[in-house]
């Protein structure tokens, strides 16, 4: 999530950043503002980015090969309940969005139980993007180097 992070956050600055000094004179009295023109281009090209690598990320290597490149750093891997095999990339997608939609929705009492609800779960899976898709994440094993 931190590459994504990083693209929307520096979006956001191009956004914020994006502006203008207005003078208008009112009654004689000169007032100067600073005014946000809006976002430009590059906002929408990092935030494109951002999206853009939030869904092959997530949606499909998580789909397909069961690891996210943070999965890989903390050995961890997203498979199918039923299977024990990647999820594939049709649900992986739906897993990414789904994740998005908890990620968006934590800033609310719903989404703080969305996110906390793998505590008290049997499975322990996100109420959301794992029920639904019926995928679990699990601890991968270090192989033994022969």
């Amino acid at each position: 999530m931190l590459p994504a992070l990083v693209a929307f956050g520096v979006a956001h600055a191009f956004f914020y950043l994006n502006t203008t000094t207005v003078n208008t004179t009112v009654g004689g009295v000169t007032y100067t503002d600073k005014v946000t023109v809006g976002p430009g281009i590059p906002y929408f090209l990092l935030l494109a980015v951002a999206v853009v690598y939030w869904f092959i990320n997530k949606g499909y290597f998580e789909g397909t090969t069961g690891r996210s490149l943070g999965k890989v750093i903390v050995r961890t891997r997203t498979i199918s309940l039923e299977s024990g095999k990647p999820i594939g990339a049709g649900w992986g997608f739906l897993r990414a969005l789904l994740v998005y939609v908890e990620f968006v929705l934590i800033l609310t009492c719903v989404g703080a139980v969305l996110w906390l609800w793998p505590l008290w779960d049997k499975r322990n899976q996100a109420l959301l993007s794992d029920k639904a898709t019926r995928a679990v994440v699990m601890r991968s094993h270090r192989r033994k180097r022969r």
